[in-house]
């Protein structure tokens, strides 16, 4: 009987310690993803605000500088840099799915951000004779796939509530 017992609270003591290196594991991505979430939140801001800047300086000019978009260029970079470390997270099973919609949120922003990125490319340095609709489609591609990383993140957010 002491024997059994014995080997029962060994077993009790193993399941309590594996139970509380999950728990730990699943407070510490919480607490990542918070704050990595937050980073590509104000990342995109910062290149939707910057990108609405640059368009209101481009007015009616018959040719863009380079300088022009390096703003938006370089915020662009920061937020592909947030968004691949939202891809990299690594999950405890429990976060699992939520971290593969994430994970596929964030493969859908950088498309985004590759579209808006060769968009401007083609206007830079460009004279009035641009070809206006190939830029339109790429940043409309560029807005459809950032609206689908959204509904894919809020569909992440949805799997945690339930």
């Amino acid at each position: 009987m002491k024997k059994t017992m014995g080997v029962a609270a060994l077993m009790l003591a193993l399941v309590c310690v594996f139970a509380g290196c999950d728990f730990k594991a699943e407070k510490e991505y919480e607490a990542n993803l918070q704050t990595v979430l937050e980073e590509v939140s104000s990342s995109k801001q910062a290149v939707d605000e910057s990108m609405q800047s640059s368009a209101g300086s481009i007015g009616n000019a018959t040719e863009i500088p380079e300088d022009t978009f390096k703003p938006v260029l370089e915020k662009i970079e920061v937020a592909e840099e947030k968004c691949k470390a939202l891809a990299a997270l690594e999950a405890p099973e429990k976060y699992k799915e939520t971290q593969n919609l994430l994970k596929q949120s964030a493969d859908k922003m950088l498309e985004a951000y590759g579209k808006y990125r060769e968009g401007m490319s083609k206007m830079v340095g460009a004279s009035a004779d641009i070809d206006m609709d190939s830029i339109t489609e790429l940043l409309t591609d560029g807005d459809s796939a950032m609206t689908e990383a959204g509904k894919i993140m809020t569909e992440a957010g949805k799997l945690q509530t339930k």
